[in-house]
């Protein structure tokens, strides 16, 4: 009974492409931790695989399904690890269309 149309129309009647990317890194002025923030370039809706490191060496996973982009936002905000700091990230899955891979890693300088 729920409205799919922002997932079909692009992916079976529009033209398009899949492209996402890690648009920044940075902290969370309300909480002690960083916010990852990824951008959808390209006009379908795919899901979200984040791999992120630490300086401390832990590391988390993080998988959204494409309902995220269910309200044609441009923008989603991953929360990193509470009291943690982002070393590096890795968006994107082997399962994942993505046109520009190239602009889905970061890593701290």
């Amino acid at each position: 009974g729920k409205n799919l149309d922002w997932f079909w129309r692009p992916w079976f009647f529009d033209w398009g492409y899949p492209d996402l990317a890690v648009s920044s890194v940075g902290k969370d002025d309300a909480e002690p931790r960083q916010n990852i923030v990824i951008e959808r370039k390209g006009t379908i809706p795919t899901a979200v695989h984040l791999e992120i490191e630490y300086t401390d060496g832990d590391k988390e996973v993080v998988h959204r399904s494409p309902a995220v982009w269910n309200t044609l936002e441009r923008i989603m905000v991953v929360p990193g690890g509470k009291g943690k700091v982002v070393k590096k990230v890795k968006l994107g899955h082997r399962t994942i269309p993505d046109v520009n891979p190239k602009n889905n890693a970061w890593e701290e300088k």
